[in-house]
């Protein structure tokens, strides 16, 4: 019993490498699986044009390796499909924290402002209470002395 990893890869890549052409071997190709789907081609395309060697290497290939090559393939797609979803979570919370702290400088801004204010207003009450205490001794020293 073949392990889904190792042997079965390998196989696969000493042999795709074999089909291609010497020019198409030595190019770095930026294309991957999924890629490759999404322009709708199989993924083994290209080497399959090549020659008759394709047939042979597709022969070798058992039922059950393509089926575990499209286990692989379905379990990378949804691993895109993943991040793609936890990207756009990702851009979500950056945007409400964003929100948030526009939030947070307006209750700050709130809170220097009533801060002011309740200062002003201690020290209104402050004059208030001094001259009140003015006007009860004045009233007292008339009442003490009264000029007539």
């Amino acid at each position: 019993s073949k392990t889904p990893g190792g042997d079965l890869q390998k196989k696969i890549a000493e042999r795709s490498r074999a089909l291609l052409p010497p020019a198409q071997r030595d190019k770095k190709s930026s294309k991957t699986p999924a890629n490759e789907q999404n322009d709708g081609g199989p993924l083994f395309a290209d080497s399959a044009d090549s020659d008759g060697g394709a047939q042979a290497f597709l022969s070798e290939i058992s039922e059950e390796d393509v089926e575990v090559l499209h286990q692989r393939e379905e379990a990378l797609l949804q691993i895109e499909r993943d991040m793609l979803d936890v990207s756009q979570i990702m851009r979500d919370l950056a945007s409400m924290v964003h929100e948030q702290g526009d939030a947070i400088d307006s209750i700050e801004d709130y809170i220097q402002t009533t801060t002011s204010n309740v200062e002003s207003a201690n020290q209104e009450l402050a004059k208030a209470s001094q001259y009140q205490v003015a006007a009860v001794l004045t009233e007292s020293l008339h009442r003490s002395c009264p000029i007539s």
